[in-house]
């Protein structure tokens, strides 16, 4: 149970970052220099402090969190008061929503336990995660979004009133969409459909959350596709969490673990990465048949371009996402009563082992550039490192 003190200063808070998310669009355009991407902090405050003190020592200058910042782990109302903080003290942070920010699910969970005496608490808590972002583009390239892909393949079709399906959906390797066992509106996504999202959207990688692993990270499609978790669902020597961070030419991955010697969290020495290719720089001929997203522009037609991997020595592991511990998402339980649309996982969970491989760099492909150019007509070109609404 939250103290009084911690409760004043939520309401407090979203009094103050309620209209700024009102006034940001579904989908959030950002070019800062370098950017921490992180998932699933489900109430564990300690654990969002280890990860921001990471953040600072890296350098990082925007933020982009993938939602499910609530249930779960002990201190809710603690991880929301940091995080609306942050958003209130800097532009360059984006507070994507995720499906435990519904009514759907939160109703159920510890959130709501930790206000139950004071309900007009919980609803505002819930009108602001009704206008948080659904999805966020970095650097022209990244799309990050909690769930997964729907079929609407165009990111101009994503709106704050219809996110089910990318708060929800996962990837699956059989092509297609195919059933969810989370429930009859849920989804999976095979390599074919984030293959033509991509293309026609001009990105090169997704990032998602919303699956429990106990590896940090999972790559999917020949590695255009990435789960992040960035809590540790529960204790073990091997068990591990993992963030992002991300610029221009690449997205490198860094995992932690809980240190029972030190009883702290330690990151480890070894990272993964995915190296981006350059985009393309454009004519403004080519204005009528281009996909901007913040100040890139990308031909609708140009084949996204395939990622490297860097993998520690010792290689990472990839999960099935299907942790078996007390987040409640390992063998198919849910961590509450969910309207029928639990927040399960398939509960069987395989790991291999990732071979290390030398790092790497890919080739510009023909007539790409290192530079790009924003040459849509009309269009207002936004400082570098700010946001910019795509409605």
């Amino acid at each position: 149970m939250a103290s009084d003190k911690e409760k004043d200063q939520l309401r407090a808070n979203l009094a103050a970052v309620t209209p700024v998310l009102e006034q940001e669009g579904a989908v959030l355009s950002l070019n800062a220099k370098k950017t921490l991407i992180v998932t699933d902090i489900h109430g564990n405050a300690d654990i969002l402090d280890f990860i921001l003190k990471f953040g600072k020592e890296k350098g990082v200058d925007s933020y982009v969190f993938l939602g499910d910042y609530i249930d779960k782990g002990p201190d809710s109302v603690g991880v929301l008061n940091r995080l609306f903080e942050l958003k209130l003290s800097n532009p360059n942070v984006a507070l994507l929503r995720g499906n435990h920010e519904t009514t759907d699910v939160s109703t159920y969970g510890e959130f709501r336990s930790s206000v139950s005496n004071e309900p007009d608490l919980f609803l505002s808590a819930n009108a602001a995660f009704e206008n948080m972002p659904i999805a966020a583009v970095l650097f022209g390239k990244i799309f990050c979004v909690h769930g997964g892909l729907t079929e609407n393949d165009s990111i101009s079709g994503i709106s704050k009133s219809d996110s089910f399906g990318y708060l929800w959906n996962d990837p699956f390797d059989a092509k297609g969409w195919t059933p969810s066992p989370r429930g009859s509106r849920v989804k999976r996504f095979g390599p074919d459909v984030a293959k033509t999202f991509l293309k026609k959207n001009g990105l090169q990688l997704i990032i998602r959350g919303h699956i429990t692993l106990e590896t940090g990270v999972k790559f999917w499609f020949d590695k255009t596709l990435v789960s992040l978790y960035s809590a540790l669902p529960y204790s073990g020597p091997d068990i591990k969490a993992a963030v992002c961070i991300a610029d221009s030419d690449a997205a490198e991955f860094f995992f932690y673990r809980k240190d029972k010697k030190k009883n702290d969290f330690v990151w480890e020495s070894k990272t993964s990465k995915v190296l981006l290719r350059p985009a393309p720089v454009l004519n403004e001929s080519d204005a009528g048949n281009i996909c901007v997203c913040g100040d890139v522009g990308f031909k609708k037609e140009e084949t996204s371009p395939e990622v490297e991997t860097v993998e520690p020595e010792n290689g990472a592991e990839e999960g099935n996402g299907n942790g078996a511990g007390n987040n409640g998402d390992g063998n198919g339980k849910n961590s509450g009563k969910t309207n029928g649309n639990g927040d399960k996982a398939n509960g069987n969970g395989n790991n291999k082992k990732e071979n290390g491989k030398k790092d790497v760099r890919v080739p510009p492909a023909s007539k790409m550039k290192s530079k790009c150019k924003k040459v849509m007509k009309g269009k207002q070109k936004s400082d570098k490192g700010k946001w910019k609404n795509k409605k």
